[in-house]
């Protein structure tokens, strides 16, 4: 099983924590567990599924921080984690690869400041970024003193006024 590259497990009525084991399957490329009644908290050992490269977790219970391991996947292009109970900052390394394409954070309870690296964020097709309800966040994000360089950033129902930044 650790050639496994794909595992599709959307919208089964899934219950219970994910198995931290899922992080041990190296050569995972897609991991879709949305749409389930997953809960618990993301498994730090995801960090070591280096190859993969979609990961989609909404629509779940799933609750906590996202792990700093998270930051590892340099080869992510798309990330879903909207409409869980997820909480705390966003990982500042987020898009360290610079692949991440899309992500999508909406109705979670994270606060604080933007990352950074989501600036790094770019592709031919664009970024899409979509942060609705996201606390704390204080003003719109700019890359090199210009408006954002985004095919999509939503960031309607937001706390956004201009003395703060948008990325820490």
């Amino acid at each position: 099983m650790r050639n496994l590259t794909h595992i599709n497990l959307f919208g089964n009525t899934l219950s219970g924590a994910i198995p931290k084991e899922v992080g041990n399957l190296k050569s995972m490329v897609d991991l879709d567990l949305s749409q389930n009644q997953l809960n618990g908290s993301i498994p730090t050992s995801f960090g070591g599924l280096r190859n993969l490269e979609v990961l989609s977790l909404h629509d779940n219970q799933l609750s906590g921080s996202i792990p700093r391991e998270i930051e590892n996947l340099v080869k992510l292009t798309l990330l879903y984690l909207d409409t869980n109970q997820f909480s705390g900052y966003l990982p500042q390394n987020i898009c360290q690869g610079g692949s991440l394409t899309e992500f999508t954070a909406n109705n979670n309870h994270f606060v604080g400041p933007i990352p950074k690296s989501l600036k790094t964020c770019t592709s031919e097709k664009g970024f899409d970024l979509h942060i609705k309800d996201f606390r704390s966040v204080k003003s719109m994000p700019t890359k090199n003193g210009r408006s954002y360089e985004s095919t999509d950033v939503e960031s309607k129902d937001n706390d956004f006024n201009k003395n703060r930044r948008f990325y820490s």
